[in-house]
């Protein structure tokens, strides 16, 4: 028994034949219609999207699908009539805004990620696939690699130095510390410096020492300080102020040369510039400098702050 293609659209005839032999007579009513294109006989001008399928080649079937126009013709048109795009992108994020607790940290799904903001601060936490982010006051506070495990700390040691000046003797044996040294962050000078510090000065203080040190990665960056806590340690010393005075003597910007001005008339005021040669030698056992110590002296750098 042949479909009737009113049925076909009405969903009638294809519950018992879905798959089967409805297909097949689906098929050929469809290629009947496209040979003959008699639209008042089949009804094609209202067939679903389904024959498209059937017949994914013919251009006469997608006509008769949407009019006298092909399906590219219609879609020029109906672009003129969409809006435009969005100019924000879509943040794939999943928000949070859960609570700081008293150790600085955040409750995300099942993990807790550190901060440094202060206990009982409410944040916007937003989840990611690979990382999270902390958010408060329209700024981004803490930035973490997202854990898939449970119940686990996801501690930063930067974020806990502030309350390391009040307690320096809790770095030793904290868990940040300990993340820190086994993701690589921690390098070998640090623990150099910080013994020799001990040694010279006493526990407490190397401790406090090394937590300043620390606090420079605020102003220089980590990669910056590290360079200078092993010059220093390759020059002998161990003190913060060495360490400062690198830092600073690295950061000095370039001299910049002036343009040259055509000084006219006022060339007859120019005068050599004063020097103290002779000063050195009123100063006890003077002796003339050699031309090793000149070059020495002169490519000693000069330091932008005064060392303590």
């Amino acid at each position: 028994m042949l479909l009737r293609f009113e049925d076909v659209l009405e969903g009638q005839a294809l519950s018992g034949f879905a798959g089967t032999k409805a297909d097949m007579e689906l098929s050929l009513i469809a290629a009947q219609a496209v040979q003959s294109h008699d639209l008042s006989q089949s009804g094609l001008y209202y067939a679903p999207t389904f024959l498209v399928n059937i017949f994914p080649q013919s251009t006469d079937l997608q006509c008769l699908l949407k009019g006298s126009q092909s399906i590219g013709a219609l879609m020029l048109v109906e672009r003129e009539q969409l809006l435009p795009l969005a100019t924000e992108g879509f943040d794939l994020a999943s928000l949070h805004f859960p609570h700081v607790y008293q150790s600085g940290c955040v409750k995300v799904l099942t993990n807790y990620y550190s901060t440094p903001l202060a206990a009982g601060t409410r944040v916007e936490v937003k989840v990611y696939s690979a990382y999270i982010e902390v958010w408060h006051s329209g700024h981004c506070r803490a930035r973490h690699e997202r854990c898939y495990e449970r119940h686990q700390q996801i501690l930063e040691l930067e974020h806990y130095l502030d309350v390391l000046q009040k307690k320096p003797g809790a770095l030793a044996g904290s868990t940040a510390l300990e993340q820190c040294r086994a993701q690589g962050r921690w390098p070998a000078s640090y623990d150099r410096l910080w013994s020799i510090a001990s040694e010279r000065n006493g526990h407490h203080a190397g401790t406090r020492l090394m937590i300043e040190i620390l606090l420079l990665s605020r102003t220089y960056g980590t990669a910056r300080v590290r360079q200078a806590v092993e010059e220093t340690l390759q020059l002998g010393a161990h003190s913060l102020s060495a360490i400062r005075y690198l830092l600073n003597v690295d950061c000095k910007p370039e001299p910049t040369a002036l343009p040259t001005v055509e000084a006219g008339e006022l060339s007859r005021y120019d005068r050599p510039q004063p020097t103290m040669d002779a000063y050195e030698r009123l100063c006890p056992n003077w002796t003339e400098p050699t031309a090793d110590e000149m070059a020495r002296i002169a490519s000693l750098p000069v330091a932008t702050e005064v060392v303590q």
